[in-house]
């Protein structure tokens, strides 16, 4: 029996859709036209007549690209910040979190980590704006006002934790 750490429940099931449904909009129109694995109303289908027209058409080849392991390849500060210029509601991020551990969670471990800190920081960045006060020149005092500690008495979800527990049921 798998633990409830590597089975997303429904609810989370309901969250990562609701999220999806705020989001996707906003990001849908940058994804390549000749895409058709995460246009919305776009299937293997649609793809499948698109190369049917091309063929027809007088084209010869076609060009099919899976790449293995790419999540582990992408540079995660870099994709949060594209992100986080969009969506600015710190609340969408958690159930994001919990969505894309369980979609990436074989993705090496170091990734959760390093994801992890820079979330903390970003949440830190957030509770200063709130505060009004410029994280210019604080270094570590912005951390020591709201230490790791602080987030994991809040509850927040961490990445290198879950990895940890769906490691621990696996072979445990």
């Amino acid at each position: 029996m798998q633990s409830d750490a590597t089975v997303p429940t429904v609810k989370d099931r309901i969250v990562q859709q609701a999220v999806r449904l705020v989001i996707e909009p906003i990001f849908e129109h940058e994804f390549a036209e000749a895409s058709y694995g995460f246009h919305p109303g776009r299937g293997c289908h649609d793809a499948l007549r698109e190369v049917d027209r091309l063929v027809k058409a007088g084209y010869v080849h076609v060009v099919d690209a899976d790449l293995e392991a790419y999540f582990n390849s992408i540079p995660h500060e870099a994709l949060m910040a594209r992100i986080e210029a969009r969506i600015s509601d710190g609340r969408v991020l958690n159930p994001m979190l919990r969505g894309w551990f369980g979609y990436f969670k074989q993705a090496h471990p170091a990734t959760f980590s390093a994801l992890d800190g820079f979330i903390r920081r970003r949440l830190r960045s957030m509770l200063l704006k709130q505060k009004k006060k410029s994280h210019f020149g604080i270094g570590t005092l912005i951390s020591k006002t709201w230490p790791n500690a602080y987030f994991a008495d809040l509850g927040l979800f961490t990445l290198k934790t879950a990895w940890a527990s769906a490691r621990q049921s696996r072979s445990g």
